[in-house]
């Protein structure tokens, strides 16, 4: 079995930790300043594909948890491969436009300027994760869920701006 906070023959915990507490805590804090009460989402008019508020609570923090350890994995390979100086930046802003993405669609409902700002995520997202995979193949897998859920969200995003117009 692949220990996953292995990287260069060792395991920097705190460093492991420290990369979980910021994506978890970017995720948060973004609910927090968002507003992003299941009430307001309850409240929307919904696609049938549209999950229950319960089930965002449980799959994001395990999705933060993922990309965290993935961008613990990249920062410790910085070490030996200088080359890739960039991808902690691309990590950096993508996670930066993910907190962006509750403030716009639960605290201001602007449900299309969401949408589109998500999209813009997701190639920053699909960016990284090539960096990531670039660089760590075990990373760039990591962030593949985020990948898909993000999709997702995209979808469900579109369906709800429609039906919510």
């Amino acid at each position: 079995m692949v220990n996953i906070l292995k990287v260069n023959d060792k395991i920097e915990i705190l460093k492991a930790f420290l990369s979980i507490i910021i994506a978890e805590g970017i995720g948060i804090l973004s609910v927090y300043v968002g507003n992003a009460d299941s009430k307001i989402y309850e409240a929307l008019e919904k696609p049938v594909i549209a999950p229950t508020s319960y089930i965002f609570i449980i799959v994001w923090p395990i999705l933060y948890l993922l990309i965290g350890l993935a961008a613990y994995r990249i920062w410790e390979w910085k070490k030996q491969d200088r080359y890739e100086n960039g991808t902690l930046k691309l990590y950096s802003f993508q996670l930066f436009l993910n907190f962006l993405w509750p403030i716009l669609f639960f605290r201001f409902r602007l449900y299309g300027l969401a949408f589109v700002e998500l999209l813009v995520l997701i190639i920053f997202i699909l960016l990284t994760t090539f960096h990531f995979f670039r660089q760590d193949r075990l990373s760039g897998f990591l962030m593949i869920p985020y990948i898909i859920c993000n999709s997702f969200a995209a979808v469900l995003n579109f369906a709800l701006w429609f039906l919510n117009c």
